[in-house]
């Protein structure tokens, strides 16, 4: 099993490392981190649950991650296991405000996610920070791009490429596992 995960996800890193190359990226070696793994990893989930179709979806999970967010400031033990301080876990609480102006991006002609709510999506996965600088990674090798709004914000807008590889990485394990060769 654990071959079939290692030549999975090395094919899948192959892939995005190629296309970059073939969009112009003059360095690929950032997109083999595992940051980069594990936001395309969020980002395929994001979009297989069609998370983003409407904002109804989009402020139906945000009410799912403030809960998540909630219990989390509420368990000390969780916060210990997860390593994570009450301040980190409370950068990931959207306020409804912050959900208004989620739904309001979808309706923007290029709809996507604004950076800063990524960001809190992603707070018990990487830091502020790390998120800033996968996307940025991510959107040099050409599998997204960064839209800056009148307000000054920041909308990712995926090219669907890099969740359509990770797709490609799950199917080559699944495959695996059912004795497929392929």
């Amino acid at each position: 099993m654990l071959e079939i995960l290692q030549t999975a996800k090395k094919r899948f890193h192959d892939g995005l490392s190629q296309l970059a190359i073939e969009n112009g990226a003059e360095s690929v070696s950032e997109l083999r981190e595992d940051n980069v793994f594990v936001l395309v990893e969020y980002m395929f989930m994001f979009a297989s649950l069609e998370v983003g179709r409407d904002g109804n979806s989009l402020e139906s999970y945000i009410g799912g991650h403030n809960r998540y967010i909630a219990e989390l400031l509420e368990d000390r033990a969780a916060q210990r296991t997860l390593g994570l301080s009450p301040q980190r876990i409370e950068r990931g609480y959207f306020t409804a405000e912050q959900i208004q102006k989620a739904r309001a991006n979808l309706l923007l002609p290029t709809p996507g996610v604004d950076q800063a709510d990524l960001q809190r999506l992603t707070v018990l996965l990487f830091s502020p920070e790390t998120t800033r600088q996968t996307i940025e990674v991510l959107e040099k090798a050409g599998f997204l791009e960064r839209i800056t709004t009148p307000f000054r914000s920041k909308i990712i807008h995926s090219f669907g490429v890099a969740e359509r590889l990770f797709g490609a990485y799950l199917d080559e394990i699944a495959g695996g596992l059912s004795g497929k060769k392929r």
